[in-house]
């Protein structure tokens, strides 16, 4: 018998407890990170003035604002990983048991979140020393020390680090709060009754540990606070009272309630997901979207080199460019010079541009041929279905970020005065009464580029989480469930299906990640998908040209003198100077070509194909060339 379905009108229990907690976490996050926000700002303005820098009573205040952001983190992440723990213990057991192949990517999503909240605590917990050192060495009279300025700057880079990887770290709950709307709530709903939908409900509060989150409660709420979230949280505890439930992680009471203690408990539950996740998984890099752990990155390494390759590795050795990539990304534009130097702030933006519209075009093939050929030959297997919904999911939401990064270089392009037209138009920084000469405040650039650091750093932060998760949980499925004939005519079919231009671009930028090993590895792999086409030969042409370039480069790099016969020292710095706005410029130039030709191939091409045309290339042995190849 079917479950029965909620009244016409209203929703189910789990859905309304679901969007009951989804809306107040969010709005919480969001109250948090526009005070993050705003407090980066308010420390680089108390920073640059000199007064401020020697006045005791402006550090004293800036000490109350780093104290109030700690607690309301501290409050945040309590909340949130207590309803984690009651998740995995209560609700996606349950969802296992009935419906296959869907918990786990949840469950890896929990993991890496984790680690987004240990970045958080770590930039506030400098904060909160750096601040500590400005009260003690702020006085009133003569030059501050040199202690007293360093501590200055520590203060400004730890509240706006922690302001931006809050705001990736929102982005990333949204999406997973959503998704689980979207996705994991029709699946409760699909296959479980009113009644237990409800038991699930009671089950998850009672097993809510009240060690982590009644002492945040107990503190009584914080100036910035929104509410909802506090008194939902403290209805969970009442209702474990009331009812008689026992609680199964009680508070001890010598532990101390700060973010130390939540990130304490918090880590034995993370120790025991990832140990869940590594026997789950035997292929992919270890769950993590920081550097984390240098010896444990190494041995998964050494391990990978040891399994045998697979034709399917090529798809998912795209990671690893992607991982340079957005690293550099990040890197240019927390290094975009200042606006008092107009020149080299719009060369840099210029640069930045051609590299993020480049990789933004690369991404979008790379994510199109998963959702097109991956993700539904994954669920053709009757072993695999589910498996790929999620990842669907995060595409859809990963296009709406690099539209927010796109607006926010747009608005800096206006300020900059490089924004064309349509910019203007369209500019949050413009209204239309300066529509024509627009005129911007230093605040209003300052806030922009802070909206645009934290744009780069959401769109890292989730795509890195989801290249991980493709890792941990898809990747092994190939090895199990695809002969390597499959694997073959799968990577033929991408090949065949992408154009030329943008996979030349693509493989241009993916050798430079790898090693020379996995470069012979990865061109075998094409090699052997594409054997007797014309795409072969095409391959082996192209391949060849790339290395006589990397080997003339190489020779270059590796002599003492210049083109003239002069030391390089002397070459050097000149030549650089010369080069740099010209090499930015044409980095912009061919990024936007590319990107260009590939979109307007895609549009077309969309209306066109057909699953005929994909199964006459299958049958063919071997994919067709790429369009645009000789």
């Amino acid at each position: 018998m079917p479950p029965s379905p909620p009244k016409a009108g209203s929703p189910s229990a789990m859905e309304a407890f679901h969007a009951t907690f989804q809306g107040a976490l969010n709005d919480e996050f969001e109250a948090l990170v526009r005070d993050l926000r705003a407090a980066a700002g308010a420390v680089a303005d108390a920073a640059d003035s000199s007064g401020a820098s020697v006045d005791p009573d402006a550090w004293l205040s800036k000490r109350a604002l780093v104290g109030e952001l700690v607690a309301r983190w501290t409050f945040l992440i309590a909340t949130y990983r207590a309803h984690v723990a009651a998740e995995d213990k209560v609700v996606l057991p349950a969802v296992a048991a009935r419906v296959s192949n869907v918990a786990h990517a949840y469950e890896l999503e929990h993991e890496a979140e984790d680690e987004l909240f240990e970045s958080i605590t770590a930039a506030l917990d400098d904060a909160n020393r750096s601040v500590e050192t400005l009260c003690a060495t702020s006085t009133t009279s003569g030059e501050p020390s040199s202690e007293h300025v360093s501590a200055r700057e520590r203060l400004r880079a730890a509240v706006q680090r922690a302001a931006r990887i809050a705001h990736a770290t929102k982005t990333v709950l949204q999406q997973h709060l959503a998704k689980e709307a979207a996705h994991l709530v029709p699946l409760l709903n699909d296959n479980f009754t009113q009644e237990e939908q409800a038991d699930l409900v009671e089950r998850f509060i009672a097993s809510v540990p009240s060690g982590w989150v009644g002492p945040v409660l107990e503190r009584g709420p914080t100036r910035g606070e929104r509410g909802p979230l506090r008194t939902l949280l403290a209805s969970w505890l009442a209702r474990n009272r009331g009812g008689g439930k026992a609680n199964e992680t009680e508070r001890d009471p010598a532990e101390k309630t700060d973010l130390a203690g939540v990130s304490k408990r918090a880590a034995t539950a993370k120790r025991a997901a990832r140990s869940k996740t590594n026997d789950r998984s035997s292929r992919g890099k270890p769950l993590s979207v920081t550097n984390g752990d240098d010896a444990l990155n190494t041995t998964e390494t050494e391990e990978l080199k040891t399994k045998k390759k697979s034709p399917i590795d090529h798809i998912f050795q795209f990671h690893a460019a992607l991982r340079s990539e957005l690293l550099t990304l990040e890197a240019d534009v927390l290094a975009l010079p200042p606006p008092e130097k107009p020149s080299a702030r719009v060369d840099a933006l210029r640069g930045l541009e051609g590299r993020f519209v480049f990789f933004w075009g690369v991404y979008r093939a790379h994510s199109r041929s998963e959702d097109e050929l991956v993700f539904p030959a994954l669920e053709d297997k009757d072993e695999l279905h589910n498996v790929s919904h999620s990842y669907t999911l995060d595409h859809e939401h990963e296009a709406e970020l690099f539209v927010d990064l796109d607006a926010c270089l747009r608005d800096l392009r206006v300020a900059a005065g490089i924004g064309d037209a349509e910019d203007a138009r369209t500019s949050a920084l413009v209204s239309p009464l300066n529509a024509a000469e627009p005129r911007v405040s230093k605040a209003a650039v300052n806030d922009v580029e802070r909206r645009l650091q934290a744009a780069c750093a959401a769109v890292r932060v989730c795509l890195e989480t989801h290249v991980a998760r493709e890792e941990a949980e898809l990747w092994p499925l190939f090895e199990k469930h695809f002969s390597e004939t499959e694997q073959r005519r799968l990577v033929g079919l991408i090949i065949g299906r992408t154009g030329a231009e943008v996979l030349q671009s693509m493989l241009s930028w993916q050798r430079k990640a790898l090693s020379e090993n996995e470069k012979a590895a990865m061109i075998g792999r094409l090699r052997d998908a594409s054997k007797n086409t014309r795409f072969a030969s095409w391959l082996d042409t192209w391949w060849s040209g790339e290395d006589r370039a990397e080997g003339r480069e190489k020779e270059g790099a590796g002599s003492d003198f210049g083109a003239e016969g002069e030391p390089k020292e002397k070459h050097g710095a000149l030549d650089d100077e010369r080069t740099s706005a010209a090499a930015k410029a044409d980095a912009a130039m061919e990024g936007l070509k590319h990107v260009q030709e590939y979109l307007k191939d895609r549009q077309q091409s969309s209306q066109k194909t057909s699953a005929s045309s994909a199964a006459k290339a299958a049958a063919g042995g071997g994919p067709p060339p790429p369009a645009g190849a000789p």
